[in-house]
């Protein structure tokens, strides 16, 4: 009879000392997981586990030593990493210890700010967070403070100090009417890439600012800006462009 055991030569880590201390659910270009040794001493995270359920089926932590004030960081399908993304509209984090004790941080909406910037949530050992400009690896900075206004610079009531858009924006052009535009073109399998093309079969110029594209009715994909169509003209939107959609059209139908 053979015996097989697995031992780790370092202290194991103690959960609430080692914590998932940030996290981003729409990275750029992963979501990512960190987490922190906030303890005195050296530690092995072997035997401790990853997931955003309680299943705790997607990732096992091997042979990883910490320092005091150590990071491990872990990018979503990386090798040695988690493999389950993170929800862009709230998940949670699982982090558990090899007797199966868990710490669970939950993940708020993803939120970009008004320069392009996917903000991450950091966290304190209890769980306790907020949204952070992303720094993995890193020590994490202060909780954003967020100034609500009209982020267009193209809108009539700009709020050059504001960082998030409340919807507010307005434009000395009148808004197109759904139904003058509409889309009139699209491609499914592009040569290269997806396309989707929108018309304004309306009578005057308007601004599409506002107006919505995506493959499903939760509309989370693109909103438009201040794009002004003259009557009879036409937006070209292509799969990963700039200033369009980025959710692709399934070859099978969508």
């Amino acid at each position: 009879i053979f015996l097989l055991s697995i031992s780790f030569s370092q202290a194991p880590c103690i959960l609430g000392e080692v914590y998932v201390s940030e996290a981003a659910n729409k990275g750029d270009p992963d979501d990512y997981i960190e987490v922190y040794n906030g303890g005195p001493f050296e530690c092995n995270l072997g035997g401790f586990q990853l997931d955003d359920s309680e299943e705790l089926e997607d990732f096992t932590f091997g042979n990883i030593i910490l320092a005091p004030s150590d990071y491990w960081i872990g990018y979503e399908n990386a090798e040695d990493s988690f493999t389950s993304g993170l929800g862009g509209d709230g998940d949670i984090v699982v982090f558990a210890d090899a007797d199966g004790n868990m710490l669970t941080v939950t993940l708020e909406e993803s939120i970009e700010i008004a320069d392009g910037i996917e903000l991450s949530q950091s966290y304190e050992s209890d769980g306790t967070g907020c949204y952070t400009l992303p720094t993995p690896g890193e020590s994490n900075v202060d909780c954003y403070e967020f100034i609500i206004g009209c982020t267009d610079s193209d809108a009539t009531n700009y709020d050059p100090d504001a960082n998030a858009d409340d919807g507010s924006c307005e434009y000395s052009t009148v808004s197109c009417l759904l139904g003058d535009v509409y889309v009139s073109e699209a491609a499914n399998r592009g040569d290269p890439d997806d396309y989707i093309e929108v018309y304004n079969n309306g009578s005057e110029e308007c601004t599409l600012a506002g107006f919505q594209l995506d493959d499903s009715e939760e509309l989370e994909d693109f909103t438009f800006s201040n794009v002004i169509l003259s009557a009879g003209d036409y937006w070209l939107g292509y799969e990963d462009s700039t200033d369009s959609f980025s959710s692709g059209l399934g070859g099978e139908g969508d």
